[in-house]
């Protein structure tokens, strides 16, 4: 049995059902009419699929017997139907693959690739979008990709979102408004409530009311979503003051949570934006942090990679760049653990010439350090670096000082000049040890870096001294360092086969392996995966080589790290495919 509530109401469609059963005898009321059904679908086996209904309604006209079964559709919440044994199955969008697909099966013809593409972009995967976009093809086969990105996502949606506003009470329009304002992929509850400015619950009773209005979608988590397209037109009403309300609210949720999160992964590291840091912790009590551990900052980045993205160039479009270089260093911890480089890539350009725009000499010279530390051109990544020390010489800031050396070594050594690498993480080292108070981990990462020039320099067993010392510092902290100390490990695999020793490089590369396991850092689980395959290679052993490459690649493949093309590239040198 099946009906469409959309164009008919739950008593009509009981009605025809009980008379398509053989019921002669159709009650007028509807509690009996509701009794009827109940009775007849008790000992019938039956599949009911109701679409566009309300839980209420889903709950009379689903069968109640035991050979039965149902399926309802809604674009309103359906989570009261859990009450009644029902099971709630949120579905997302459709992949752009599937988006094609529709579009295509229901357009005449083979559209251009380019007006597919544009389609499908301008769809973001909502089916009725799909439908409608694909039957406008039908109408306009000679549509070109910009009439299709610039047209208007027809006057159904405007106007229907027009209806919707207007039956809300005024205070859930006005926050409807509001939160369309969020550029990003989803909206997390602690953001609805920075932005509303109400209270846990209550927000979640506006998320709820927004949910039933068909606005917004429960995506579970305490996470919901927006379709684009109703999102543009639920925001084309707003204030321009509270606009910029919104805007600066979303950008103060970012700027403090990423502190926070940031502190957790690396309490050691200097920051620009001490500020946002101080916020955080006053926003937050001793007894509920945001974050209880490590693992929990680096989850919610992880969780957050789209909206970061998507708040960071919102916020340098709306000339709020203050935010952009206070998130670009907030996150360069995390993104030195995990090198999400979508992000790297976007953020640390556009971070600089936001630092650039409001003259903040100190965060453009961090900024210039980033960009310096994920260069792979290194005559670039030393132009960053040279750049960087000016700035911070300039304002006097010291710990950045220290630590630009640290920037020119890096680019001095991967241009081949170890010695001046060398004299740079000297002086880096001494520099560290010079502020008040002293830097040991600062000095103990330079020393580190110092150790790797000397393998390079056929000093290995100098260089496994200096690394053993490191390592042992920085284990040795009140909050000890275990990422950088298996930094040290790594470096010791390398000493350890400059002196001819394989047994012992890999032995102390699968405890490198099990510790970078335990801190989250991905690109240094795999890259410990290329020296394993480095030591086999080192024996003859092309199988064990292949699968510790292959493992380096599984791990580096949603990066996007450039490591990723260089670890293809050895296996295809070796005639081995992904696929393999």
């Amino acid at each position: 049995m099946y009906a469409d509530l959309a164009t008919t109401d739950a008593d009509t469609v009981l009605a025809g059902w009980l008379r398509a059963l053989g019921t002669c005898r159709i009650p007028h009321r509807p509690d009996e009419l509701r009794a009827q059904w109940r009775t007849v679908t008790s000992h019938r086996k039956l599949l009911v699929v109701v679409d566009n209904t309300t839980a209420g309604d889903a709950v009379d006209l689903l069968p109640v017997g035991p050979d039965c079964a149902g399926i309802a559709t809604s674009r309103a919440g359906m989570t009261d139907l859990v009450a009644s044994g029902a099971r709630v199955v949120p579905l997302a969008p459709l992949s752009a693959e599937e988006t094609r697909h529709l579009i295509s099966r229901l357009t005449p013809g083979t559209p251009d690739q380019a007006v597919l593409d544009a389609a499908v972009a301008s769809s973001w995967g909502h089916p009725l979008t799909a439908v409608l976009t694909a039957a406008y093809l039908a109408r306009h086969p000679s549509t070109t990709p910009e009439q299709l990105t610039h047209r208007q996502e027809t006057s159904m949606v405007d106007d229907r979102v027009t209806r919707i506003l207007t039956g809300l009470p005024a205070p859930v329009e006005r926050a409807a408004r509001l939160l369309a304002v969020h550029p990003g992929p989803h909206l997390p509850l602690g953001l609805a409530v920075s932005v509303l400015g109400t209270s846990t619950d209550d927000t979640r009773a506006v998320l709820h009311a927004l949910v039933d209005a068909e606005l917004l979608t429960d995506l579970g988590g305490a996470r919901w979503t927006h379709h684009q397209v109703i999102a543009e037109a639920v925001r084309c009403g707003l204030d321009p003051e509270l606009r910029d309300q919104a805007v600066d609210a979303i950008g103060q949720y970012y700027r403090v949570r990423s502190a926070a999160a940031g502190k957790v992964i690396n309490p050691w590291r200097w920051r620009i934006d001490e500020v946002g840091v101080g916020l955080a912790e006053d926003l937050q009590s001793d007894d509920d942090p945001w974050f209880v551990d490590r693992d929990a900052a680096i989850g919610w980045l992880d969780t957050e990679m789209g909206n970061l993205r998507a708040v960071a160039r919102f916020s340098a479009d709306a000339g709020r760049h203050d935010t952009v270089w206070q998130l670009a260093d907030h996150t360069s911890s995390y993104a030195t653990l995990r090198k999400p480089w979508a992000l790297i890539s976007e953020l640390y350009p556009a971070a600089l010439e936001c630092a650039q725009q409001v003259g903040n000499l100190a965060a453009e010279g961090l900024m210039r350090q980033l960009l310096a530390r994920t260069n792979e051109d290194w005559e670039q990544a030393l132009d960053h670096a040279k750049k960087a020390l000016a700035l911070y010489q300039r304002t006097g800031y010291a710990p950045g000082v220290a630590s630009a050396y640290e920037s020119l070594g890096t680019a001095h050594r991967e241009g081949g000049d170890l010695d001046q690498a060398a004299e740079e993480f000297e002086r880096s080292v001494e520099l560290h040890l010079r502020l008040n108070p002293p830097r040991r981990r600062g000095a103990a990462l330079q020393s580190r870096k110092l150790a790797e020039v000397r393998i390079w320099q056929n000093r290995p067993a100098e260089a496994l001294t200096a690394l053993r010392r490191a390592r042992n510092l920085l284990l040795s902290l009140e909050v000890p360092d275990r990422y950088q100390g298996t930094r040290c490990l790594q470096a010791e695999v390398q000493a350890h086969r400059a002196l001819g020793d394989p047994d012992e490089a890999e032995q102390v590369a699968y405890t490198a392996l099990d510790e970078a396991r335990a801190t989250g850092g991905v690109h240094q689980e795999a890259t410990v995966h290329v020296a394993l395959a480095d030591i086999a290679r080192d024996r003859g052993h092309h199988d064990q080589e292949v699968a510790q490459l292959t493992q380096a690649l599984q791990l580096l493949k949603p990066t996007g790290h450039p490591d990723t093309e260089r670890v293809q590239n050895r296996l295809a040198a070796m005639h081995i495919t992904d696929a393999e």
